[in-house]
């Protein structure tokens, strides 16, 4: 049996967090790392071939020191729980954040007080940024469809 590479991970969640190359010396012993609780090494027999970190996401080590596939993301702004990938309304709406900040950012020149925007389309404007800024109360008090992927966020439409 020859290992290939040394997988260290949580033994609390069982996450894997690195990944090394065997060593000159030979593999370290499996098990929890002294000094480092609640890390573990496992020693691991298959090449790892593409990206380690692809790796470390899809794999975790259960509690009886077994490589557990998780099976693959289906979107991006899932998290593992423990038993299963889910999208918690934390990621979610920092996704929407993200997004809402930059619209925000693009539309700012519109208030600024030498903007060539008339008063009836600085309203409009405002509006459209009030808006913005509302969605992710309007995401937080019905967040089910959200967190499901049965619903799109509803942006509101630029002022002309």
């Amino acid at each position: 049996m020859t290992i290939e590479h040394v997988l260290k991970y949580n033994q609390d969640t069982g996450d894997i967090v690195s990944i090394f190359s065997v060593p000159g010396g030979g593999p370290p012993t499996e098990g929890v790392i002294e000094g480092e609780e609640p890390m573990c090494y496992k020693n691991y027999e298959t090449r790892i071939e593409g990206s380690w970190s692809y790796f470390m996401e899809r794999y975790y080590i259960d509690g009886g020191g077994n490589l557990v596939d998780r099976g693959a993301k289906t979107n991006e702004l899932q998290t593992w729980n423990g038993t299963a990938w889910e999208i918690t309304l934390a990621n979610f709406l920092a996704d929407v954040r993200r997004k809402r900040d930059s619209l925000l950012f693009q539309s700012d020149w519109t208030q600024i007080p030498d903007s060539t925007l008339n008063e009836t389309q600085k309203s409009e404007w405002r509006t459209y940024r009030q808006n913005l800024r509302d969605i992710t109360n309007d995401i937080i008090s019905n967040s089910a469809p959200y967190l499901s992927l049965t619903a799109e966020v509803a942006w509101p439409t630029k002022p002309e």
